[in-house]
């Protein structure tokens, strides 16, 4: 992707642009300043874990077990559907919980309650915290934003082929 790119700047940037998901830029900024985040000395490290699938399926499993909940009647897979909507969301379990219209969504604030904290404890984050944590630092760290590449000038890209920009 990254000599793609360069082929179409046709060499007109003395600096490689960064090329980037949205994720992997975010684990780049928070692998940088996350610490920036810290209240009170608590908070993530630098080095922290990135929870996938698997992980996430197993923390919601046992803190379900824990609260003594079928698994069967209520999935962990909706359990994580809820949570990640809610962090899509920028709404806590705190929110949620006070939001809540009925039983299922009471216990799935419980759940997303001790979740948070089972990640904290692991020094993790899901793939949705990424790019929640990266828009929390960007607001409250002067520095973050500065680490970020400036730019590239629309015109310094030229004219993308196959690609008709939008009429205006």
């Amino acid at each position: 992707m990254g000599e793609r790119v360069d082929k179409l700047l046709d060499h007109a940037s003395l600096a490689k642009p960064l090329i980037a998901t949205f994720h992997s830029l975010c684990v780049r900024i928070l692998r940088r300043d996350i610490e920036a985040l810290k209240v009170g000395g608590e908070g993530l490290t630098r080095s922290f874990a990135i929870f996938d699938e698997n992980d996430q399926q197993g923390i919601v499993k046992q803190i379900m077990r824990r609260m003594g909940l079928d698994t069967k009647q209520l999935t962990p897979r909706t359990v994580l559907g809820r949570i990640s909507w809610a962090k899509n969301h920028m709404v806590d379990p705190q929110e949620y919980y006070l939001a809540s219209k009925d039983p299922n969504s009471e216990r799935i604030a419980h759940i997303f309650k001790g979740y948070q904290a089972e990640l904290r404890k692991n020094n993790a984050l899901d793939f949705d915290d990424l790019l929640l944590e990266a828009v929390r630092l960007l607001k409250v760290s002067s520095e973050a934003p500065r680490a970020l590449p400036a730019p590239l000038p629309l015109s310094a890209c030229g004219r993308v082929p196959g690609h008709q920009p939008p009429a205006i």
